[in-house]
């Protein structure tokens, strides 16, 4: 009983506190709950007097979580999660309501396309697809801002779990116009003579198209949307390097080729999520889906849409 008692007094603190952890900032926490920065101070004082260790380093106007605080926030958004997963379970409304979703832009139409059959499955589901940078995924994942990420290229963090769907095949492709379309055999050293279109590059200066690192090439253009790559290599001039489902539409229709030499990694997509703690809970049941759709749509050969 005297758990209890203690977990009772101290449970009225734990919104406030896992909003003060997560921005580890005062005043921008205040607003996000609307109370003065005063009372929110006081209440993160009444709560590590209750738990009897400090929860946060304070350095004049700053904070940050010390390793208890670390430890605590990690269970707050356990608790949180069990209990929101409880009550939509207990009221049949697991899947029900928002359903936040991150997808790497060259998958958006396939997640989109898996977003309609979990539609048809729920139809009291509203799905969210958003495209974030790589450096927003996982602390959006821990604030509970996104369910679930489709990603190329996964960051490691704790408390996240990672799951590789599936492999999707890269390949140059040209358009009928270039001189090498319709090569029968071609050496690389003979590829790289000519000119490309990539994606922009990372902060390391790696392309996301996944070009060997200590291959040279020259780049004549750089664009942030696949869509464009696809676009520009169409005219004629450029090679690009694109994934099969990228490109498919257009060699079924004859305006790129792929070129019949195979050396460029595939693109691995992942899906990054809470670590579960409820069993088929929505995240879980939403990478099933995506998979199933990914799967069926590109590695099966059918076009997306028509």
């Amino acid at each position: 009983m005297d758990r209890l008692k203690r977990l009772a007094e101290f449970w009225r603190w734990l919104p406030a506190f896992r909003v003060v952890a997560e921005t580890e900032h005062l005043r921008e926490a205040s607003k996000i709950l609307e109370i003065s920065p005063s009372a929110l101070s006081r209440t993160i004082h009444l709560m590590e007097a209750n738990v009897g260790v400090a929860l946060f380093h304070r350095e004049g106007r700053g904070i940050q979580l010390t390793r208890a605080g670390q430890l605590m926030l990690e269970s707050t958004r356990a608790a949180m999660r069990v209990m929101d997963d409880g009550l939509l379970t207990a009221t049949s409304q697991l899947f029900s309501g928002t359903l936040k979703v991150s997808s790497y832009t060259q998958w958006t139409r396939e997640v989109s396309v898996a977003m309609l059959s979990l539609r048809s499955e729920h139809p009291d589901l509203s799905p969210y697809l958003y495209s974030y940078d790589a450096g927003e995924i996982n602390p959006k994942l821990l604030r509970g801002e996104l369910d679930v990420a489709f990603v190329d290229n996964p960051i490691p963090a704790d408390n996240l779990a990672v799951i590789e769907l599936l492999k999707i095949p890269n390949g140059i492709y040209c358009a009928p116009s270039h001189p090498l379309h319709g090569e029968a055999q071609l050496e690389l050293a003979a590829v790289v003579e000519h000119s490309f279109i990539a994606p922009v590059p990372d902060s390391h200066g790696q392309t996301p198209d996944r070009w060997p690192h200590g291959v040279e090439r020259t780049v004549q253009m750089h664009v942030m949307d696949l869509n464009a790559v696809v676009d520009v290599c169409r005219q004629g001039e450029l090679l690009a390097v694109l994934p099969e489902n990228i490109a498919r539409a257009s060699v079924e229709e004859g305006s790129l080729w792929r070129l019949p030499l195979d050396f460029i990694e595939p693109v691995s997509m992942f899906a990054v999520r809470r670590q579960q703690l409820v069993e088929d809970d929505l995240a879980e049941h939403t990478i099933g889906v995506v998979r199933g759709v990914v799967r069926d749509q590109i590695m099966k050969g059918r076009p997306i849409m028509a």
